[in-house]
């Protein structure tokens, strides 16, 4: 019986749940926990009302927007809840489910650590699936993975 932690994400909403495969007609799945990005949805004048506020620039004189900082804190906290959640099931590999964008912004911000434990990304958007639905999704891709390893 094979262990992972899976990550699901959107801009909007990640959840975290905590998967057993033991056979392809078998699995389990678990939400563990959910975080939210409560400004992903909202229009850039609701973020900040001053002009001046909208943008920010890094160091190499980019401009960001106020949603793309969210944007970025809210990758920052879902990698440090995977980090934890990883640190308490050190032994479980890690499935990160996003749209592409996500997936690079996430793995990014992945320590080495974590990434070294990331045993498949799927650039799908399931988070709104039910959780019967993601199971046979993450099955049928994951059980060739699991049962090579």
């Amino acid at each position: 019986m094979k262990k992972y932690i899976s990550c699901v994400a959107s801009s909007a909403v990640a959840s975290f749940y905590i998967s057993e495969l033991q056979s392809k007609n078998t699995p389990k799945m678990h939400c563990y926990k959910t975080i939210t990005n409560t400004s992903a949805r909202l229009k850039e004048s609701d973020i900040v009302s001053s002009p001046s506020g909208r943008l920010g620039h890094d160091l190499a004189g980019s401009v960001h927007t106020a949603k793309e900082n969210r944007l970025a804190r809210y990758i920052k906290r879902l990698v440090s809840e995977l980090h934890i959640i990883h640190e308490m099931n050190r032994e479980m590999d890690i499935v990160l489910v996003a749209n592409a964008k996500l997936i690079g912004l996430i793995r990014k911000e992945l320590p080495t650590s974590l990434s070294q434990s990331v045993i498949l990304e799927v650039e799908k958007d399931y988070v709104s699936l039910p959780v019967d639905e993601l199971t046979g999704h993450l099955r049928d891709l994951l059980y060739p993975v699991l049962k090579s390893a």
